[in-house]
């Protein structure tokens, strides 16, 4: 992990969060991306975040040396032990929806009819997800 660069802050006016993606944080980042896909310029997107993502800890670097991910429960990324634990005794994988990781049961499943696959956005799999926006019942993804 040597060849990974120190860590920076992020580029966003009095943001001290990390730096993960093109020199903004995760939250600033998908921001970003967000209004600026949709045509927006920069200085038309509103200066104010959500006042939940401003109480967040700026500070929420994982604990393991060398390791630029956010820290979950305890203080490490999910990769290093941090965040829950599946209720499986002797399972050591980060836990989904219900508890459980997805190997015993966990994580939620897509709602369109006879699909097994897991939700990854508004309740849908990818495909379904696409599928979805394809026919208009949802603006595309950002």
């Amino acid at each position: 992990m040597d060849d990974q660069a120190p860590l920076t802050k992020c580029a966003y006016d009095d943001c001290d969060r990390f730096a993960k993606e093109n020199k903004l944080c995760l939250t600033h980042h998908r921001w970003m991306r967000r209004y600026l896909s949709t045509a927006y310029l920069e200085e038309t997107a509103p200066k104010v975040l959500d006042p939940k993502i401003q109480r967040m800890n700026p500070n929420r670097k994982c604990k393991a040396d060398q390791c630029w991910s956010y820290a979950r429960t305890g203080g490490f990324c999910t990769l290093h032990g941090g965040g829950r634990k599946c209720k499986v005794r002797g399972c050591a994988t980060a836990s989904q929806t219900g508890g459980y990781c997805r190997a015993h049961g966990g994580g939620s499943k897509c709602r369109q009819p006879h699909c097994a696959d897991f939700a990854r956005l508004r309740g849908l799999c990818l495909a379904h997800n696409l599928e979805a926006e394809h026919q208009g019942l949802y603006p595309a993804s950002a």
